[in-house]
Order: structure tokens, then sequence, then C-alpha cells
């Protein structure tokens, strides 16, 4: 089923949050990020960027949240939402180093040679994760 599309200010909020977010206001970008949600509470993409933020600012619990939030929007999955959740879980259970979620995260920015030579480090030390 299709969903409406977000108002453009919605939109617009989103696009400045992400913005800001990028340039290091954090603070800043994640009103904005909110802001959108707000107008537009049923669009996954303002809180899987508020996930995202806050994991990378290392706040697990907000994180968290904001995948959780995410993962009931989008049931059968958005982006990296379900892994990110299901790694921060783990994680904040021990089941994971801390940390664990923010570096995974942070894998698809590299280079693909290099993220492959680190996922095939990671299913050395990790046999148990999957998503790796």
């Amino acid at each position: 089923m299709a969903t409406a599309a977000p108002p453009d200010e919605a939109v617009a909020l989103h696009e400045r949050g992400r913005a800001a977010c990028g340039d290091g206001d954090l603070a800043g970008g994640l009103e904005l990020l909110f802001a959108a949600y707000q107008l537009a509470p049923t669009w996954p993409y303002p809180p899987y960027d508020m996930a995202f933020t806050y994991l990378l600012a290392d706040h697990l619990e907000e994180a968290e949240r904001w995948y959780a939030i995410v993962d009931k929007l989008a049931p059968r999955g958005f982006f990296t939402a379900k892994t990110s959740l299901a790694t921060i879980r783990r994680e904040r259970r021990g089941d994971l180093p801390a940390g664990f979620s923010k570096a995974f995260a942070t894998l698809e920015w590299l280079p693909p040679a290099t993220r492959r030579a680190a996922l095939e480090d990671l299913v050395q030390e990790l046999p148990t994760f999957a998503p790796a």
C-alpha cells in the first residue's frame, strides 16, 4: 500500500536537518528532523536519520528508540533500520562489544575493497553476527 507523499514543509525540514547534521550541528539537525517527523509522522525518513545521528553520536538508547519507530512505520524494512535495531539491542545486552553498532554502521562509507576486508575480519571474529 502506497503512503501519501509528505508535505513539502516536512521534506524541506528533513533536508535542512540532514545538512545540519552533516555539517556537525547535531542539536540543530536533530531539532529540524524532529520537526519534520512531527509534520509527517508516518514518513520514516526523519526518524531514520534521527536514529542514525544518535548512533553516530554514541547515544544508543535514543538510536534504539528511533530505529524502533522506523521499524513500526516500515515493518517490512527501511534501509538498514532492522539490522541497526537488532545490532544496537545486542550491544546493549552485552552480546556485542561496546561501540560495535556504530563501527558496523560506518562500514558502508569505506571503499569496497576495504569494506570487504573489514567484513571478512568481522566474520572471523564474530561468526554469529549474520549481517557481516
